[in-house]
């Protein structure tokens, strides 16, 4: 019993120093035998064909006054929706390179509507027509810039082009219904152009348009393949796990100038393990044709991007008899499609602190109560924003804890704030390169005049908020302000996404356009916002659960481990100790007892020798008888 006692000891506490020391050794050796994209891993059967869906919403900002904006006022808004899809991920075309170093495939979305979760798709509305703005940009960018005599010229082009839209029922502003808007319409008109210019060998002359002549966000989605080549982690590609190699066969993107080509970092649904905390991580997203960080969010401080709305920042219009003359100069499209004189003004301080009438932030559909009530709402909001000390770690479904990551301030920043950004611009001069709040979609969707925003415009510069009535009619709260990444920390799972960005078209005035011409200088108009969430299911989260318990729980689990082996070697001793005395007493009286023992022998070999020789004189008088 003492021995088998000091055996489990001995085992106990050997077991808990070296699962205290080389347990994170193991972990981390385990971790990087699976998380890697080998054929026949663990990993790669779930990301080639996710079991789970994700869930993507739509918002629809329809127009409340549609004719009032062709004559030049403000648009003003009311958001429709929630429209609900249901989006699985799939890849095609999967090839290995060589040495499976690298893997490429064709990624593509399936959404699938969830009517009994969506608003009414057959609800008509006025809604802005995002294929005129990309029609007339592409006019006067391939025709009108490069025609000689252009006062002479411009008129007949652009009569020309608005007797094509008559024909073809393509106008600014049409009524319409989330179905047309969603899920795909014919445009006749891009059918037409493209199949007379394949008659004339001209194919290269069209600009490319959506998918199939078919213009739809969830069509588009459905009908779009991303080609991407990424490392598997497996080789010499040990460290480069889930990083981008190549996009659309191409090693850089070809859309944008200098540095901001350069594809760097994970596409954005596998990560490295052992993140490390507080650092940033580098992604590309293909969707957005462009590398950028995720930035953590950080304990005890506000999210990244929380940027404090002062009353000041709205512009009141001095009075509502001037909003005609307060357009200020004709938008001129000059060679090149330069900037407009307006835009030019407005990135001069002194212009907009001396001139507000100038400035595209009066409106005389706007009052002075109006501008108050939106920047007490937005004060409001800030409050909120700064008072939530969200922290590094945040608990996500079946008990996980990840840290959180929201796309980076940076993205949103113009050129002025972080001159990194200029080479993304297309016309660097202009409102929405120079000033915060927008990202340059176009040469990612067709060449058309799209921007991404932060939901509400949160972060964006007066002189852009200013161009709608957007918050004073759909209000600065109207959109869930998420966009948060949250990653296990061991794996580099994702364990949850919610993101949502606001989809903005800009218009510019344009002479002789008909649905254009009478329009404010510049406009930046929210059409469409989309909001993206998945959660990982509890069935795929239970491993990385028992792992994060595992790495919470090992160092106290082996310190208490050493400590009972360490009390069973002392038990075992303890007890050995006390057997010893009951011994010592039995070899003690040895001594005493061998005397009686050797007095006790002599005395029966005495009475044996005498019985002896009694009997040997008893022979001897027989046999003298």
């Amino acid at each position: 019993m003492v021995s088998l006692v000091s055996v489990v000891g001995l085992w106990a506490f050997s077991g808990g120093l070296l699962g205290y020391f080389f347990y994170p050794l193991g972990v981390r050796l385990g971790v990087k035998w699976v998380m890697n994209l080998a054929e026949n891993g663990m990993v790669y059967p779930a990301y080639m064909k996710p079991p789970f869906p994700s869930e993507s919403r739509f918002y629809l900002f329809a127009i409340e006054n549609p004719r009032e904006v062709l004559r030049g006022d403000r648009m003003q808004f009311s958001m429709k929706g929630p429209y609900v899809y249901r989006t699985y991920l799939e890849r095609e075309g999967i090839k290995f390179s060589s040495k499976q170093e690298r893997v490429t495939f064709d990624s593509r979305r399936r959404m699938y509507l969830e009517e009994g979760r969506s608003s009414s798709m057959e609800e008509r509305m006025w809604l802005m027509n995002p294929i005129l703005p990309g029609t007339v940009k592409s006019v006067r960018s391939l025709l009108a810039d490069r025609l000689p005599f252009q006062r002479l010229s411009q008129p007949i082009l652009f009569q020309s082009v608005n007797a094509l839209l008559d024909s073809y029922k393509e106008r600014l502003i049409m009524r319409t219904t989330p179905n047309q808007f969603l899920q795909g319409r014919p445009i006749e008109l891009l059918i037409a152009v493209t199949s007379l210019a394949a008659r004339f060998g001209l194919d290269s002359l069209v600009p490319p348009g959506p998918p199939k002549n078919i213009f739809g966000l969830a069509f588009a989605q459905n009908e779009t393949l991303d080609r991407i080549e990424i490392y598997t982690g497996l080789g010499s590609s040990a460290d480069r796990f889930a990083e981008v190699a190549r996009w659309k066969d191409k090693s850089e993107v070809d859309v944008w100038r200098g540095k901001c080509r350069r594809i760097n970092g994970t596409n954005g649904e596998l990560y490295k393990p052992f993140l490390e905390e507080g650092e940033p991580i580098p992604i590309f997203l293909g969707p957005m044709c462009r590398s950028f960080p995720l930035e953590p969010v950080l304990a005890g401080e506000p999210p990244p991007g929380t940027v404090i709305i002062e009353e000041s920042v709205l512009l009141v219009p001095k009075s509502a008899g001037s909003s005609n003359s307060s357009r200020g100069p004709e938008v001129g499209a000059g060679a090149n499609g330069s900037v407009s004189s307006l835009e030019r003004e407005e990135l001069t301080p002194a212009a907009a602190s001396t001139n507000v009438n100038t400035n595209v932030n009066t409106s005389a559909n706007v009052n002075t109560n109006a501008n108050t009530n939106v920047n007490n709402a937005h004060a409001e909001g800030n409050q909120a924003l700064l008072g939530e000390h969200r922290p590094q770690s945040v608990r996500a479904g079946a008990g996980l804890q990840g840290l959180e990551y929201e796309l980076s301030p940076s993205l949103y920043m113009g050129a002025r704030s972080n001159p990194s950004n200029r080479c993304f611009c297309e016309h660097p001069r202009a409102l929405d390169c120079q000033l915060d709040g927008l990202v340059t979609m176009g040469p990612c969707f067709f060449g058309a005049p799209l921007f991404f925003a932060r939901p509400n415009f949160k972060g964006a510069d007066a002189r852009i908020l200013n161009t709608t009535s957007f918050l004073q009619t759909v209000g600065p709260n109207a959109l869930p302000d998420k966009q948060s990444f949250l990653l296990d920390q061991t794996t580099g799972t994702v364990l949850a996404v919610n993101l949502t960005l606001m989809g903005v078209f800009k218009l510019l005035r344009q002479r002789y356009m008909r649905d254009l011409e009478r329009l404010r200088n510049v406009t930046y108009a929210p059409s469409f916002a989309t909001s993206e969430s998945v959660q990982l299911p509890d069935q795929f989260a239970m491993p990385i659960y028992m792992l994060q318990q595992a790495n919470q729980y090992h160092r106290p689990v082996c310190l208490v481990a050493a400590a009972a082996g360490l009390l069973l070697l002392l038990l075992g001793r303890l007890f050995r100790a006390t057997r010893s005395p009951a011994a010592k007493p039995r070899d003690s009286v040895q001594p005493e007892v061998a005397p009686i023992s050797r007095t006790g022998s002599q005395t029966r070999s005495q009475t044996r020798s005498q019985t002896g020789s009694r009997r040997s004189s008893q022979r001897s008088s027989q046999s003298s008888a």
